[in-house]
């Protein structure tokens, strides 16, 4: 669930609506705007925003209204193929076999498209 357009390469506007709940603030559900691929850069390290990958999805839902970028780890794994790894170490595999640092507590954070000075951005 992606809320910021300018991550799309393409964006079908016409894909069916879908109702999401989550981090959507007030409101119990918002609906998605599109359907589409998306580049997002990842934080690899501590919080610093001093290391990161960049990612490329398919099939990225365009929900505007949500509070923030959330990765479906159920439908990565599921649909897609994807291999994920808790415990001490936590990580994601992509079929390309791109191993994908997970942060401690096991997200990922997208660092936003406005931050251009690693290290001074919040995420």
């Amino acid at each position: 669930f992606i809320t910021d357009r300018h991550l799309f390469q393409s964006l079908d506007e016409s894909a069916p609506v879908v109702h999401v709940s989550g981090p959507v603030g007030a409101q119990h559900s918002v609906p998605s705007k599109g359907l589409g691929k998306c580049t997002l850069t990842v934080l690899l390290s501590d919080g610093l925003l001093t290391k990161t990958e960049t990612l490329t999805l398919d099939n990225c839902l365009y929900v505007p209204g949500m509070d923030v970028n959330v990765f479906n780890v159920w439908h990565s794994s599921t649909h897609h193929g994807h291999e994920f790894v808790f415990g001490s170490s936590p990580k994601m595999t992509l079929n390309d076999g791109t191993v994908i640092p997970m942060m401690p507590d096991y997200t990922l954070r997208v660092v936003p498209v406005t931050c251009t000075h690693l290290g001074t951005c919040r995420v």
